[in-house]
Parts: structure tokens; C-alpha cells; sequence
């Protein structure tokens, strides 16, 4: 069972210095008022790790983590589990019986105690951690005993506890303290063991002894859950200890004296039968229970939080806990594991706090909190000790899109008119057919409400507690999602597909009757992009959030720019971001997404320390949401809500955030082209070598970091590759054909908050083969000089003998020597062509093509000449044009993971044979790496070039392909096509690597577009200025008009392609 050293010995130095900072921070608040939003916090974001998950049995007894960050639990069937963020692994033991307790030790090592056995982790000759039995150092008659509860590392060696005996193993010694009766679990607080023996009550162990602890006697007969160093109500530690008991709750336990400590759990406690515990980094103690979960108590007993059914937890039986270095609670449960983030700021509402739809809107009226959602309006309740909850209020049906304060005075828009609260009654006040979205108090005339409509704008003015409903703007039918009052009076308008419009309302006070025709509309040609305009002011001042960034407006000029303070806010990437919240730190919080790359991040915009004015962007926790779809922001004194259609995240900016440890990327296992483990991922072993034969290698990494979102990986093989490759969230990657040499492979991990780890590397040599050993060039210089000193004894024989005879033995000589030349050089050749195929698909390689490619190059000067001298203007024939086309297998990672890396080569070799098939003499299919090929069509204009990529397209969709088992798959691929060179009229302006990565990015657009399609660029004719470089990314240059961006017609495969 796991205990509270899980969290102080199994993460380091660095994770109690966490623990002291977070201790520090909760005493500091504990003594300040209570906040507005104590009680308002939703679910912790909490992940089940169910048995198809992690690949062991449904119950597990222990967990624990390891110096490096890995995760272990000790399983029921299958031995100890573990985990590294990336993938699950089995570490059985001799007996495969139940792991039922865990213990980092001193050494680093994972000692374990099982059902008749004891021992410790420990890597093989290959690196793969194996278990290693200590039982043959116990005598013979200590032998027998069955599970191992508790096993604990301390200084004085490591201890194994069963109900029997205690067992002590320090180096090549043994200690045993055999029960005369049977102890129970035993728990470890201040370096020292404490055990309850039945019928005599708690123990601890002094030196070698065993003695009762004054006092103890009172738990004779009651099983003691958790023991803890405790200090006393004054501060000080005078060896206090806190016990937890299953049925009579908590007591302290000081100078033989003991006294109860009560909690607001214990009822809950005592009948979900409370079976273990430990204590955060926070000051927090988690009780886990057999029947009710886990239990969150605060240094004074309060009910901090629960963790069961209710808030995610897939079942209501948890063994034991552990807290990991970045905050997050692992328990181990009857059916699998899972993770729940208790540490962190974020908080989480969804269908188990009673959500229902997707958010829209959210606001604060008198204290209580309102969301407006697509099924109607609900109110936060706040609960003690629980998660907040969502309440239905009946009298809203439909979308809510709208709140403002007026007085006393809560109004509601939403599907059929506006609403008003007062004095707890609701009544619709303004009655409509189509949905209120917007609604928003005058400031000039503080009486007067703008209502946005689908359809429109409307104004109703206050009198009293009446309402008075001024009607539309007569001639503006567009859909208002914002007003912005200026101080002239007139109005800037939002609107979701016309722009903005600048309207003058209200004349001398009241509404102008034609104030639609003395409108101003901005859109594309005032400088905005087309889509949604949404107004927010930021220093008071308007702000244009729209779908190419930010923008404000230019009154001299009448037209609309970007917003320099926020032109960088995102580096060179542009994205839509809305809503604008300000909030009194000048912090700006919205909702930032990039729909051509997926990029969907929530956080908000600082200001720099710097005169410019700009703002730089910060996620902090909200890292940890990215991918998510977010509608509404509402921003408070002490927190931050955001709303969208994965529920509502609440973000406490009150509550220090745990500070983001360091972390390091490992690699953990490499393997051979057939599968065969050359390094299982621990350290402490030579740099391994291979012969020639085996030089095609995978390797796989990961990064213990197990937050909502997955790290991203750079690698970088020493030896060959010459820089980091590009970000990728694939934790494996494959390299084939090395040549003789030796190698290092590094990597690294990048987190979702944008942290690097540290490095991991593993070293290795690939051997020459046989004929270019050092032997072997000896064996040939032996040879030659042999055969030098047997020519020249020959010649002189021969001298004295006849002239006729030397000639004919020469001439045989000559021609001996001559055919043995012809033979090195074919070996030679063949060796190259080795050196430059894919020895999996028979493919030339990347090597290939850097060799092949200055020659197409030099065909291409050629004809550009030429076409220069014969006045074609530099026009290029289309025998001296290339096309590259690029494709990948489709969900390519879903065969491996499925039916094993073997199925994937399987259909990469035939994949590799459709395209040789297709492909003519004169054109080359290179593996590009992966899953990846790039085939270059020589002589081949683009149109050509889509005619060959449909061809690809569908042989691939028809072919079936049969792995080793006799399964057939139907595989499709995605494809990306781009010419060379781009400008025919000056064809050096770009080089054909830039074609190579624009067909990649058409690949990927092919890939967002649903795959097994193909995507295509080609010159539009409107070339650049000569002195204005051609733009480097895909989107830039189509949007520049400078390409065209071609799609196969859904309709009609064969037919021309569809130009966006």
C-alpha cells in the first residue's frame, strides 16, 4: 500500500521543494477572508486508465513513481505496470502473483512486495527492467508467508510487511521481527515504522525493537488506515503522529496521550471504509475509501474536495494514492487507474455538474452566476466540500445568449425576446421571433438598452420597472453581436457576416428614424477581413476582433489595419480571437484559433514591460484546454470562466499554480527491423553495436508528463542528421540503411506550455560490412603485394626461360587480373545501389535523390537557355519540367497499432510495389521516411502530374492488401502535388526543395480535406516583383495570388480539378 512517502521519498529534492511552496501558500491564504468563488470550483480535470487502456488487469494495489517521472502499479494478474506517458508495459514476477505494495528506494530502484515474493527492478543486458527476487536471501523457514501489504525504503534498508513477519533487507543482511500474533498494514512517519499487532495495539520500531507506542494500546483491535508526523495546534512538532483509523475516524497521538481530530468527512469516512491515505504537496491530506472514493481535507479537517463516481471516477474502490511531481493524484482502483489534476488552478464543469448544451454566455447577477447555454439558463450552486453544481431554471427555455445588469434588474436575451429578474420574478418584457444575442446599456442615456437580434437592431427604454420596447432600426436587417457607444453618440456595430457599421442612432436624444441611410459599412474594401466583426473595448477604445486578427481604425484615413500592439501576438501565425475581455490588471483574455492548422488556444494578452504598447501572449493553465472550442469569456476579480462546447473551465487566478517541474525525455526502447528489442530504456549499459546486417532501427521515447494534452518531440540522430527535426506528437520514428559508423540518437521533449525537457541519448555503432573491415583492406594489401612478389619470381623464371613462353604467361596474367577488376567493380556498383535503395519497399532513398537531382537541374538551365536564345521569353517545354507528388498512407498508425509493426512493413512493401508499377522509366519513387513517399515525374508538367497522382489514388484504394495472417486491408492514401520550377521565367528563384515542401503542405491539406484525395498548386501567372522574395509558406503564397491551389472534383475523380 502506498502511503504519504509516496510523495516525499519517490519524487526528490526538487518535488519536496515544491510541496514546502505549496505548504507555504496555503497557510498564507488560510488566513485571509474567504474569496467570493471558494465554493465555486467545477471538477478536476481527472483521466480513467481503464484495463483496454493500459493494457494490465482491472485491479491494482500500488503506484508509484521513479526518479525519471515513470509511473508503476502493482497489478492483480500481471505484475507491476508501467507507464511513461506514452505506453504501457508488464514486469511480471516469477510467480505472477498480485503486486500489493511499491517503494522507490534510496538507490532508485522500484522494490515490490507480492503474494509470496519480494524483490526489486533492475534492467537486463538489453536495458529492460526485470524483476529481481531477494527471497533466496531470506532463510528458509521465513519463507513462507503470502502478501507482502507494505513495503518501505528508508535509509536503514528497505522493509517488506506482511501479517506474519516484518522483514528487513539491508544489503547481504536479513532482519526479522516475526508477530505473536499477526500485525496488520504497517505505515512509515518520520523515518520510522509503526504496525499495528492485533490485540496489543500500535507498534513501532526502535533500533531493532519493536515496542508499543504509549498510548497505541486504545487501536488493539481497530485497523489503523494512514499515520503521519503531524505537528501540533501551535505549529510545533514534538512528534505528534495523525492515524486514521477504517471505522472511528482521526486521532492525534502525542505523549501517550490521545485525542480525536475531527474532520468534516468522518461520517463519510466510516461508511465508504477508509483504507488509505496521503498527504499533498498543499498540506492536503486524500483519503481513498473502499465504497466512496477519495476524500480532499484541508490541515484543519474541512472537506477541501471529493473525488468518486460523481465527478468522473470510473468506480468507487481505490487501493492506494500517490501524488506526482506535477501535482497530479494517481489512485489505483478496483477496474484499471486513473489521474485527477487536484494541484492545479483549472477546474472543469461538464454534464456531471448538471450542464447541458453547449455555453454561450456567462454572467454574475448578485452574487450568483448565470450560463447561458443552447438548452436554456442555468445558475451555479455552490456546494461545500463538492464540486459546484448547475441548476435548470425553468422559466428560460432555449438558446441564452445574452445578460446585462440594469439596477437592481437582471435581463436575459436569448430565443424568445429578453427576460428580466426582479425581486426573484421572471416575466419576458420584449417578446421576438428571432434570438436577442446582444445586449448592452447605454452609457450617454443609461435608460435606454441596445438589443442585438439576428435580424437587427432594437432599443428599449426603461421607465420605472417598466419597460418600453422602442421597436428595430428600420432598414438594417444584418445579424448585431456587439455595440460599441462612442462618444459622439454614434454607435459602431458588430456584425457576423457584414463588416462593421457605424450608425448614428440617436438625434438630440432620441432615435433618428433615418439613421440606416446615414450609415457608414465597412468591410473589404475599408481594409477588414471578410467574416465576423467583434467589437470589445481595450483601453477604453474599441477593438476589432476579426478572422485575420486584431484591428482598429484609422479615422483620418477611414479605413481599418491591423492592431500593431497585437500584430505578434501569436509570431508570424494569424488567427481569430474573440471575445476581447479586459480585465483591471490590463491583462486581455480571449479565445484564439487558426482553422487551416487546427490551432485552438485560450489565454490572454499581457502587456510587455516596454514602451511599444504590444502584448505578449500567456496560456498558463489554460495550456491544458488547447484543441477545445471555446464561445464565451467572463472574467472576475479571482477568477477566469470559459465557456464553449466542451463545457465550462474555470480558471482560480487567486490560487498560486504549481510550478511546472522540469522534465526529461527518455528513450525507451529500440528495436530492429524485425521487431527483436536491441535497448529496453534504462540506463547503466555499454554503447551497444551491430553488425552491418542490422542497421535498420526504431526507436521509441516518451516524456512522463501526463496533463490533458500529449508533449511534442525533436530528435536528432548524430552521425547523420545535421539539425533537430520539426515538432512531432509521434513518440516513435523509424531509421533504416545506416551505414557503418558510430551514432548517438538524441531527444527531446517540448510540453503543452511550451517547456523544453532535458535531453535523452543512446549511443550505438553499426559495423562495415565483412569486405570493408580493416581485415579485410590488410587481407587485400597482403594479396596485392603477394601477387607483386609471385609476378616478379615468375617474370624472372620466365626470363631464363623462353620469351614466347613470358608472353603467353603474361597475357594470362593480364586477363585473369582484368576479369577480377570487372568483378570488383560490379560488386562495387551493386553495393552503391544497395547504399541507395530502401531495403524495405525497394525504393531509392532521400541519397538518391540529393545525387540524381543536380541533373534535372542541369536539363532545366538547359532548356531555359535555350528558350532565352530562341526569344520564347525563358518558356519552359514541358519535357524539361518536374513534378514532385507527394503521398502518405492514410491513418497509416492505426495498422501498427492494431495489427503490429510487421502488418505496417508488410504494407509498405506493397505499397512500394504499386508504385513501381505506375511509374515510367523515366521517373523515380523515393521513400521519404515513414509512411511517406515522394515520387519525381520527370518530363511532367503539373496537369500531367494530376492525372498520375488520380492514377495513384485509386490503384492504391483498389488494392487489396494481405498481411502475414492471411488479413486483407483496404488502405487509401493522401496526396500533394507541386511543379518545378514555379516561375518558368526565371526558374532560379526558387529552389526545387521549396516545391518538395510545398507539395508536402498540400499533402496535409489533402489530409484535412477527409484523405484519399489529392491537392495540387500551380503558378497563377502573377508572379512577385523581382526584388520581393516569393512568399515560404503554402497559405501566404496562395492568398498573394502568386499560386493556385487545386483539388480533385468530388464529383467527378477523372474530370479537371477544382481551383480554389
Amino acid at each position: 500500500m502506498m502511503r504519504e512517502w509516496c510523495f516525499r521519498d519517490g519524487l526528490g529534492p526538487f518535488a519536496r521543494l515544491l510541496g514546502l511552496l505549496l505548504a507555504f501558500a496555503l497557510l498564507t491564504l488560510s488566513g485571509l477572508p474567504a474569496r467570493a468563488g471558494t465554493g465555486e470550483a467545477g471538477l478536476p480535470l481527472l483521466r480513467n486508465y481503464d484495463t483496454v487502456g493500459h493494457g494490465g488487469s482491472v485491479q491494482n494495489w500500488a503506484v508509484v513513481q521513479d526518479r525519471r517521472g515513470v509511473m508503476y502499479f502493482g497489478s492483480t494478474d500481471d505484475g507491476v505496470l508501467e507507464f511513461d506517458g506514452a505506453s504501457w508495459r508488464t514486469i511480471a514476477t516469477p510467480n505472477r502473483s498480485t503486486i500489493r505494495s511499491l517503494a522507490l528506494g534510496r538507490d532508485g530502484r522500484i522494490y515490490v512486495g507480492a503474494i509470496g515474493e519480494i524483490g526489486y527492478l533492475a534492467p537486463d543486458a538489453n536495458g529492460a527492467l526485470q524483476f529481481v527476487s531477494l527471497l533466496d536471501r531470506l532463510p528458509a523457514a521465513q519463507r513462507d508467508f503470502a502478501d507482502v501489504w507494505s513495503t518501505f525504503a528508508t535509509d536503514d534498508g528497505v522493509y517488506f510487511t506482511t501479517f506474519k513477519r516484518v522483514i528487513r533487507v539491508q544489503g547481504d543482511k536479513v532482519r526479522v521481527w516475526n508477530a505473536s500474533g499477526a500485525f496488520h498494514i504497517a505505515h512509515m512517519a518520520r523515518d520510522r515504522l509503526y504496525v499495528r499487532e492485533v490485540g496489543r495495539g500500535l507498534m513501532e520500531l526502535v533500533g531493532d525493537a519493536l515496542r508499543p507506542v504509549p498510548g497505541g494500546e486504545r487501536l488493539a483491535d481497530e485497523k489503523i488506515a494512514a499515520v503521519f508526523a503531524w505537528p501540533e495546534a501551535d505549529g510545533s512538532d514534538q512528534g505528534a503522529l495523525l492515524i486514521g483509523t477504517r471505522t472511528q475516524g482521526f486521532y492525534l497521538l502525542a505523549n501517550g496521550h490521545m485525542r480525536r481530530w475531527q474532520t468534516q468527512a468522518d461520517t463519510e469516512l466510516r461508511h465508504g471504509q477508509f483504507y488509505s491515505a496521503t498527504r499533498l504537496a498543499d498540506g492536503r491530506l486524500a483519503a481513498a475509501t473502499l465504497l466512496a472514493g477519495v476524500f480532499l481535507l484541508d490541515p484543519e479537517g474541512r472537506l477541501a474536495g471529493r473525488i468518486d463516481k460523481s465527478t468522473g471516477l470510473s468506480g468507487p474502490t481505490v487501493y492506494a494514492l500517490c501524488q506526482d511531481r506535477q501535482g497530479g493524484l494517481w489512485m489505483a482502483l478496483d477496474k484499471g487507474v486513473a489521474r485527477a489534476e487536484v494541484a492545479a488552478p483549472l477546474t472543469h464543469f461538464s454534464a456531471l455538474n448538471g450542464l447541458e448544451g453547449n455555453t454561450i454566455a456567462l454572467h454574475r447577477h448578485r452574487g450568483t452566476l448565470y450560463v447561458g447555454t443552447t438548452q436554456g439558463l442555468l445558475r451555479l450552486q455552490a456546494e461545500a466540500g463538492r464540486a459546484a453544481r448547475l441548476i435548470p431554471v425553468p422559466q428560460i427555455t432555449g438558446q441564452v445568449w445574452a445578460f446585462l445588469d440594469v439596477d437592481d434588474a437582471l435581463l436575459v436575451g436569448g430565443m424568445h425576446g429578453v427576460h428580466e429578474l426582479r425581486a426573484g420574478r421572471w416575466r419576458l418584457v420584449r417578446p421576438s421571433a428571432q434570438n436577442t444575442v446582444m445586449l448592452q446599456r447605454s452609457k450617454r442615456d443609461p435608460s435606454r438598452v441596445y438589443v442585438g437580434m439576428l435580424d437587427g437592431l432594437a432599443t428599449m427604454r426603461a421607465q420605472g420597472a417598466r419597460w418600453i420596447d422602442e421597436g428595430p432600426v428600420a432598414g438594417l436587417d444584418d445579424e448585431i453581436r456587439n455595440v460599441f457607444e462612442q462618444e459622439n453618440g454614434r454607435l459602431w456595430l458588430g456584425t457576423m457576416s457584414s463588416g462593421t457599421i457605424d450608425l448614428p442612432l440617436l438625434r438630440d436624444g432620441r432615435r433618428d428614424a433615418q439613421a440606416a441611410q446615414h450609415a457608414r459599412r465597412f468591410g473589404a474594401g475599408q481594409g477588414l477581413p471578410a467574416g465576423p466583426v467583434f467589437i470589445h473595448p481595450i483601453r477604453g477604445e474599441p477593438a476589432f476582433a476579426t478572422s485575420r486578427g486584431i484591428f482598429r481604425f484609422d479615422a483620418a484615413a477611414a479605413r481599418f489595419a491591423a492592431d500593431p500592439r497585437f500584430a505578434q501576438l501569436f509570431g508570424r501565425e494569424t488567427r481569430q480571437a474573440f471575445p476581447l475581455v479586459e480585465d483591471a490588471r490590463g491583462r486581455v483574455w480571449m479565445f484564439s484559433q487558426n482553422l487551416e492548422r487546427s490551432t485552438k488556444e485560450s489565454g490572454a494578452a499581457v502587456p510587455a514591460n516596454d514602451p511599444s504598447g504590444r502584448y505578449r501572449w500567456e496560456q498558463g493553465p489554460l495550456a491544458g484546454i488547447a484543441g477545445t472550442a471555446q464561445a464565451t469569456v467572463f472574467v472576475e476579480e479571482d477568477a477566469v470562466w470559459i465557456g464553449g462546447d466542451d463545457g465550462i473551465f474555470r480558471l482560480d487566478t487567486g490560487r498560486p499554480s504549481p510550478i511546472e517541474p522540469p522534465f526529461q525525455a527518455l528513450v525507451r526502447r529500440v528495436a530492429g527491423r524485425d521487431g527483436t528489442l536491441r535497448f529496453g530504456g534504462a540506463r547503466g549499459h555499454a554503447a551497444a553495436e551491430f553488425d552491418a546486417d542490422h542497421n535498420a532501427l526504431r526507436f521509441e521515447f516518451a516524456a512522463p508528463a501526463f496533463g490533458a494534452r500529449p508533449n511534442r518531440f525533436q530528435v536528432l540522430l548524430q552521425g547523420l542528421d545535421r539539425d533537430w527535426s520539426p515538432p512531432t506528437r509521434e513518440a516513435y520514428l523509424d531509421y533504416t540503411n545506416l551505414r557503418e559508423g558510430d551514432y548517438r540518437f538524441r531527444v527531446r521533449a517540448i510540453s503543452p506550455y511550451g517547456q523544453i525537457s532535458g535531453e535523452d541519448s543512446w549511443a550505438f555503432r553499426i559495423l562495415p560490412p565483412w569486405y570493408r573491415t580493416s581485415l579485410a583492406y590488410l587481407a587485400y594489401a597482403l594479396a596485392a603485394g603477394l601477387a607483386v612478389l609471385a609476378l616478379g619470381s615468375w617474370r624472372s623464371a620466365a626470363l631464363r626461360a623462353r620469351n614466347r613462353h613470358l608472353a603467353q604467361l603474361v597475357a594470362t596474367q593480364t586477363r585473369e587480373l582484368s576479369e577480377a577488376n570487372r568483378a570488383l567493380q560490379t560488386a562495387n556498383a551493386s553495393l552503391a545501389e544497395i547504399s541507395l535503395t530502401d531495403a524495405l519497399t525497394g525504393l531509392k532513398n532521400r541519397r538518391y535523390l540529393a545525387e540524381r537531382i543536380a541533373e534535372d537541374l542541369a536539363v532545366l538551365r538547359r532548356s531555359h537557355t535555350q528558350a532565352v536564345m530562341l526569344a520564347r521569353g525563358g518558356a519552359f517545354d514541358d519535357d524539361a519540367q518536374l513534378t514532385f507528388i507527394m503521398v502518405d498512407i492514410d491513418r497509416f498508425k492505426q495498422i501498427n497499432d492494431r495489427y503490429g509493426h510487421a502488418a505496417g512493413d508488410r504494407v509498405l512493401e506493397q505499397f512500394g510495389g504499386i508504385l513501381r508499377s505506375i511509374c515510367r522509366d523515366t521517373d523515380t519513387a523515393v521513400r521519404w521516411g515513414g509512411e511517406e513517399f515522394l515520387l519525381v515525374a520527370r518530363h511532367t508538367p503539373v496537369e500531367s502530374g494530376m492525372v498520375l497522382a488520380e492514377r495513384i489514388r485509386m490503384q492504391v484504394a483498389a488494392h487489396p492488401f494481405v498481411l502475414d495472417d492471411g488479413h486483407v486491408l483496404q488502405c487509401s492514401c493522401s496526396l500533394g502535388l507541386a511543379g518545378f520550377p514555379l516561375d518558368p521565367a526565371a526558374p532560379e528563384r526558387t529552389r526545387w526543395e521549396f516545391s518538395v515542401k510545398l507539395a508536402d503542405q498540400c499533402l496535409y491539406e489533402a489530409k484535412r480535406a477527409g484523405r484519399n484525395t489529392w491537392v495540387g498548386v500551380r503558378p497563377t501567372g502573377q508572379v512577385p516583383h523581382a526584388h520581393v522574395p516569393p512568399p515560404t509558406e503554402l497559405s501566404a503564397a496562395v492568398a498573394g495570388g502568386w499560386l493556385e491551389l487545386l483539388r480533385m472534383s468530388p464529383l467527378s475523380p477523372q474530370a479537371a480539378p477544382a481551383a480554389v
